[in-house]
């Protein structure tokens, strides 16, 4: 129940910053925009997840926690796999912890259709994710260049 984005529709903006700025600058906004763009997912999850009316009567007996899980969405530290780098937002699929049935509203049941949230705030951070990419490579290059 990641969430992926990857900067497409920046290519030529990338690559004149790539000409101009080092690649420790490169990194920095790179992590900038992950970072901005992972915490704004973080935030969608949260108003979106369902609560109940009554979290004292949420779950089993003797498992109960006591808070929603829109309140604990997990969040990774930053992580590289080769050149990439990505946050992971939310739970995965083999999640054990308190919050484990989140993964049911994303997947479904077998008596209960799914109902995609991840899916859909994935699609609406990948236009964030290219507004906020244009706004910190261009100033960037305003930086490099004067």
């Amino acid at each position: 129940m990641s969430i992926t984005m990857e900067f497409g529709g920046l290519d030529d903006l990338i690559r004149e910053c790539s000409e101009q700025a080092t690649q420790k600058e490169l990194d920095k906004v790179n992590r900038k925009v992950l970072k901005a763009c992972a915490n704004s997912s973080k935030q969608k999850l949260s108003q979106r997840l369902p609560r109940s009316k009554n979290v004292n009567q949420s779950g089993r007996k003797g498992s109960r926690t006591f808070k929603h899980s829109a309140d604990e969405v997990p969040m990774s530290g930053m992580r590289k796999k080769g050149e990439r780098r990505y946050i992971v937002v939310g739970w995965d699929k083999g999640d054990n912890s308190p919050y484990f049935y989140t993964k049911f509203n994303e997947w479904g049941t077998s008596k209960r259709p799914p109902v995609p949230i991840f899916h859909t705030i994935s699609k609406e951070i990948n236009a964030e994710l290219k507004s906020t990419g244009m706004e910190e490579y261009e100033n960037l290059l305003k930086r490099v260049i004067q």
